[in-house]
């Protein structure tokens, strides 16, 4: 019998009582079923994800398909959100519901010769928000629908190198992207334009590392809303809202010890590492500078198929002569 790749697009082969999020190493609360087909050409997950903190959850659907060139991705998303508004010098919490769709094409290419594998990735993408009250909402707060594109050109030169490398012995990347609102009004999101480039070398142990990133971001923002930034701010600050701004950083990644320790079959912990960091932001207005040491745990969990590594950074916050603490996770899918 002919095998029938229409009838064959959905396979669902595993669920979990969370929401794995593949593509941004994040692992919430919620609910998660996912399908694969047996020519793995179509990818589906569906699910919510709960907030334990604002007690609301947010449902999703992503669909991926790779049976043609290029490769195509849809992502929809549903549910509250929680959000604040100033009165006075008291800030009031507030609901509104939230809808987010997306739809993109994307072109990635690699090219291996010898020693290096170099990846080049053409991206774009289509963006629907839609913005409805509810009874907490504030009567004047802006709500309908807001249209936006992505486009995004990636180019990497990495050296290969064992699992056992925090960082990849050599290698290069340059990142380039840029959003615009099709929306006006109320509802435009305004412009932005971003370039970054990143460099790995070797260090002083055997697979410890440096990593050295700068970038360059232009913005304009929105009448009431705006775009998130596309490049990475200095560790320790999370809203930095600038029209032009430069960001440097510096980091040292190296092994500490290699526990080898296990409790049972729960956890397996096979290396702790440290990594030193020095940022910096120049905007037209401030500086932004960071400085601080995390301590992250490389593991495994249970019988999941990816390490996980997990972690713990303070940031101290150079100019404002504060420190600020970030718990850090992340999923190694890259290393499967």
């Amino acid at each position: 019998e002919k095998y029938s790749k229409l009838i064959h697009l959905f396979n669902i082969h595993s669920w979990a009582p969370l929401n794995i999020d593949y593509s941004n190493n994040r692992i919430n609360p919620g609910l998660s079923i996912f399908s694969q087909n047996a020519l793995s050409t179509s990818t589906a997950a569906v699910g919510f994800d709960y907030n334990y903190n604002d007690k609301i959850n947010t449902y999703f659907a992503e669909y991926t398909y790779e049976g043609l060139y290029p490769k195509f991705n849809f992502r929809a998303e549903h549910g509250k959100i929680k959000d604040y508004y100033t009165e006075g010098e008291e800030s009031h919490a507030f609901f509104r519901k939230e809808t987010n769709m997306n739809l993109g094409i994307s072109l990635p290419l690699l090219f291996t010769k010898k020693h290096y594998s170099r990846n080049l990735y053409i991206s774009s993408n289509y963006g629907l928000k839609s913005i409805e009250h509810l009874h907490s909402t504030p009567s004047d707060y802006p709500k309908g629908k807001m249209e936006f594109g992505r486009h995004r050109l990636y180019f990497s030169n990495i050296r290969k190198s064992n699992s056992a490398n925090i960082y990849p012995r050599f290698g290069q990347f340059v990142d380039i992207n840029s959003q615009h609102s099709f929306s006006s009004g109320e509802m435009d999101l305004g412009h932005a334009f971003s370039l970054a480039s990143g460099l790995y070398f070797p260090a002083f142990g055997k697979n410890d590392g440096f990593y050295l990133y700068g970038a360059y971001q232009w913005k304009e923002d929105g009448t009431t809303y705006r775009f998130n930034n596309l490049i990475s701010n200095p560790r320790g600050f999370h809203d930095i809202f600038e029209r032009i701004i430069y960001t440097y950083k510096f980091s040292y990644a190296g092994a500490l010890a290699y526990p080898d320790f296990n409790i049972g079959s729960l956890i397996y912990i096979k290396r702790i590492r440290l990594h030193c960091f020095f940022d910096q932001s120049l905007s037209e207005k401030k500086i932004y500078r960071s400085t601080g040491l995390a301590m992250i745990f490389d593991s495994h969990l249970l019988h999941f198929i990816a390490p996980i590594s997990f972690g713990f950074r303070p940031n101290y916050l150079i100019d404002d002569k504060a420190f600020s603490y970030d718990v850090l996770f992340e999923i190694g899918f890259n290393q499967l």
